[in-house]
């Protein structure tokens, strides 16, 4: 029988209820307790703000204990999981909530305290979450003493700490139904709200063994250190690791240091991270070198093109201490919740992002929709169990990328002979920055609207420490361009998650059109791309 994603966590729950699922800054967290949290706070949600079943809340936080009981605690009443960057800036988040209708918002203390006076306008319908819930007691002690400005200015919010609650019946919900809404720019590279099913997030993460290659996970630690409101966090790191009985280890933020201090306290055996992640840890001599570095047993990258010079050094690393452990590249996009293809000890081809997972499939189509031969470039189209139920409200678009049970991703590579699958470039104008994914025509929408902007177009640059950043060309009417530069800056942190924050702005007298008159952004990219490789 098909279950809910609740489900699905609760029968672990009831086979080994003192089985420790959370890790969290030195506090561990069995089933037992986690399953009672999940229906105190789904009692919470049903009779003091009267979620009910289809009712949509965004959960706007960090990797925290909070957001893994939220989420069940949704799922739980069959209502909607709403995923959203906790450092989403006000403006979005307003707008975001209007798309999605959303009836209640769970928001992190940092980000109602960074814009607290424009949160006012949608107080009654915010929940305001700590990183302090769960924590050991003196660690809480002290963090309050450290943050007792920002949680005078935000007291007059009701807190996730004052939730009170009691079991609540299971209620009769249909597992096809939409469960999860994540956020991407979906196959156009245009944002977009992409709904997802009980019954994707428990294929893939059923997934699992097969993936990691391993017959027993029970006990195994999966570092949570990929964000919640991306899916393969969400559901590699969350979900796959709860129904699996493994223990999943929240890092609400990302430091090689911290990373350190996890491994001295708790065996690491499974990390999914994105290229950046790994080239830090790369350069922490601390971590190289610690010695539980042996308990790592499985490591993917994804959410980026992973290099394969950083693959070598990292494989390097774990030949000189002798560890059998090897990073392996998988591929996977929203559309199907996260990887769909990858690559593993077993089965791996360097260059390649992998097989397609088991009842996963992959053709490459030519531009006219056929299929080509074996090492010929075309679009990579994915169908499948994970593959989802659509984007919200654009009937149209989804109807135009889900053609005879296929998402075309918008991706270009091929297929050789043994059914490797290699990705070569994006069709869509996505820019990943540090594995987030930012929209260049998001960017300019926002741009164009600030006074003296005629034209504007954002594109991928190099960045030592982010792997890749934005860069924006401006044709302006102004010619006080140091003012123009600080209000268009101003204008992309109110309203874009601060990736998608040009690092660099160069102003020009003209840009390079197409034909039908509208910015040639791939020339302009072309011509950025040669200097860097000059």
């Amino acid at each position: 029988m098909q279950k809910t994603m609740y489900e699905e966590m609760h029968e672990w729950a009831n086979k080994y209820p003192d089985q420790q699922v959370i890790y969290y800054m030195g506090r561990t967290f069995s089933y037992r307790f986690v399953d009672k949290e999940i229906k105190r706070v789904a009692s919470y949600l049903s009779l003091e703000l009267d979620i009910k079943k289809g009712d949509v809340v965004m959960i706007c936080l960090p990797n925290i204990p909070s957001t893994v009981i939220l989420f069940y605690a949704v799922n739980y009443l069959g209502a909607i999981a709403n995923m959203v960057h906790p450092f989403t800036p006000y403006l979005q988040v307003s707008k975001i909530v209007e798309q999605t209708n959303s009836k209640h918002i769970f928001l992190f203390e940092q980000s109602l305290y960074k814009e607290e006076k424009l949160y006012r306008n949608l107080a009654s319908k915010i929940t305001v979450c700590k990183a302090s819930s769960y924590l050991p007691l003196y660690m809480k002690f002290v963090y309050h003493l450290q943050n007792r400005k920002m949680h005078k200015a935000i007291s007059n919010y009701h807190s996730f700490d004052q939730i009170k609650g009691k079991y609540k019946k299971e209620i009769a919900i249909d597992r096809n139904e939409c469960a999860v809404y994540l956020h991407s720019g979906g196959t156009t590279g245009f944002p977009k709200t992409i709904m997802l099913s009980n019954n994707s997030f428990n294929y893939l993460a059923s997934q699992s063994s097969d993936i990691f290659k391993s017959d027993e996970l029970l006990g195994k630690g999966m570092l949570a250190v990929l964000p919640t409101f991306h899916g393969f966090g969400l559901c590699m790191c969350i979900h796959a690791s709860l129904i699996n009985g493994m223990c999943s280890i929240l890092v609400p933020k990302f430091s090689p240091k911290e990373l350190v201090k996890i491994m001295d306290k708790t065996k690491v055996s499974c990390i999914c991270g994105v290229p950046t992640l790994f080239e830090s840890l790369l350069r922490t001599e601390e971590y190289v070198n610690h010695p539980n570095l042996k308990d790592l047993q499985v490591v993917f990258c994804g959410g980026d093109s992973m290099p394969i010079s950083l693959k070598e050094r990292f494989d390097e690393v774990m030949v000189k201490r002798g560890i059998s452990c090897r990073m392996m590249e998988g591929y996977g996009l929203t559309e199907t919740i996260t990887v769909c293809a990858v690559n593993t000890l077993e089965e791996n081809r360097i260059g390649s992002v992998g097989k397609m997972i088991k009842g996963m499939e992959c053709k490459i189509l030519d531009e006219k929709g056929n299929e080509v031969p074996c090492g010929e470039l075309g679009e990579i189209c994915v169908k499948g169990p994970t593959l989802m139920m659509g984007y919200l409200n654009e009937k149209e678009i989804t109807d135009a990328v889900m053609k005879d049970g296929y998402v075309h991703t918008g991706d270009i590579g091929y297929m050789d002979q043994d059914q490797f699958i290699y990705f070569k470039q994006r069709k869509k104008r996505i820019i990943k920055v540090s594995g987030v994914a930012v929209y260049p025509t998001e960017i300019e929408s926002i741009v164009s609207k600030v006074e003296g902007v005629s034209y504007c177009s954002a594109i991928e640059i190099p960045d030592p420490r982010l792997s890749s950043a934005v860069k924006l060309y401006v044709v302006t009417t102004r010619e006080d361009t140091e003012c123009l530069k600080d209000e268009i800056l101003k204008a992309c942190k109110a309203n874009l998650i601060k990736w998608a924050v040009p690092k660099e702005i160069e102003f020009k007298d003209k840009l390079p059109l197409t034909m039908i008159g509208k910015v040639d952004y791939l020339t302009l990219q072309q011509e950025n791309d040669k200097k860097y490789q000059n």
